[in-house]
């Protein structure tokens, strides 16, 4: 998980050794990069379903096309 102290750039560095200017940026994110585009629920007192929806950050697109160029998919 991108930005997880436990989880992230020393764990997937082993990876993707190969592109340092990807680590170098994956190492520059101070934040934890966990997001949900979708999350309804049933609010506890009035018993309503409630949906809230939130567009994926603008940082975390960015990751995902940095991931999609190093890996050759773009």
């Amino acid at each position: 998980m991108v930005g997880d102290a436990l989880y992230g750039i020393k764990k997937i560095s082993n990876f993707i050794v190969d592109n340092k200017n990807l680590v170098d940026y994956l190492s520059s994110i101070n934040r934890q990069m966990l997001h949900s585009y979708e999350l309804e629920i049933v609010h506890p007192v009035l018993g309503r379903k409630m949906r809230f929806r939130a567009d994926i950050p603008d940082d975390m697109l960015a990751l995902d096309l940095k991931l999609n160029m190093s890996s050759g998919i773009i």
